[in-house]
């Protein structure tokens, strides 16, 4: 009489949990997802010992200014600390020099000798004048990387992300702000070359060049910043529109107004 306990057989459908592999072996990690809703990180765009394209090669350098979507690639070395540190040293030389500038024109619109007298070592001599304006240049780019690298993440959040990464924001920020520092810093150059100081340039209205020079790029700035963020950030459109192009816009052309009209005496 055949007997009715039913044969088993294999399985009929898929193992319910993942392969155990052999004995003793561990399963391979996953693959770490770079997708978090927090968005990417500049540690992992661009990692400090991360190769790729340098930012002051000339040919990328000048994507800057004519095509800063080119120019914030994951592909180039924007994280590497020589370049972050060759770029914050520009931002705080012309940051400080402009600060120069301003003083001096204060200066000769009240009609005091103040400012000329106490600034009168560094304009009378362009050792002097580099030398300490690499000084206190280095003191202002640590302080524009910090406390306007803050606000400018600030204005990334009210834009629509609520966790941008720091350090990639300051990155966008003092490459961006580039726009404006090289065109003023290749002036002073050129200055350094055709006058025997700085005190010369300025009463040869170098210092209204400057000035303009620097107001001007500085709109160029504005499209930088926001292309840079268009490209890392999750934000909305209108609202970036609005941090980082038009009420800085209103910010800078109220500035190039008033130095206008102080260098017209109006």
């Amino acid at each position: 009489m055949p007997s009715s306990t039913p044969q088993s057989g294999p399985p009929s459908g898929p193992p319910s949990g993942p392969p155990s592999g052999p004995p003793g072996q561990t399963p391979p990690p996953e693959p770490p997802n770079h997708q978090s809703p927090e968005g990417p990180t500049a540690a992992e765009l661009f990692p400090p010992d991360g190769g790729g394209i340098a930012p002051f090669w000339p040919t990328h350098l000048i994507d800057i200014f004519i095509e800063p979507q080119a120019f914030f690639s994951p592909k180039a070395a924007l994280g590497k600390p020589i370049y972050l540190a060759m770029a914050v040293l520009m931002a705080g030389l012309s940051q400080g020099i402009s600060r120069i500038d301003r003083l001096l024109l204060d200066t000769q619109i009240v009609g005091t000798k103040t400012n000329w007298e106490e600034l009168s070592p560094i304009l009378q001599s362009w050792p002097k004048f580099w030398v300490t304006n690499l000084i206190g240049g280095a003191l202002a780019g640590i302080l524009l990387w910090i406390i306007s690298g803050w606000w400018f993440r600030m204005r990334i959040r009210l834009s629509g992300d609520p966790k941008p990464d720091p350090k990639l924001a300051r990155i966008v920020f003092i490459y961006a702000f580039l726009v404006r520092a090289i065109p003023h810093l290749a002036l002073v150059l050129f200055w350094t070359v055709s006058h025997s100081n700085y005190g010369e340039a300025f009463n040869n209205q170098g210092v209204a060049l400057s000035l303009l020079l620097t107001a001007a790029f500085g709109f160029g700035e504005l499209f930088s910043a926001y292309s840079g963020i268009m490209t890392f950030f999750s934000v909305e459109r209108d609202r970036a529109r609005l941090w980082f192009i038009f009420a800085p816009a209103v910010f800078y052309g109220f500035g190039l107004t008033m130095i206008i009209s102080e260098l017209m005496g109006v």
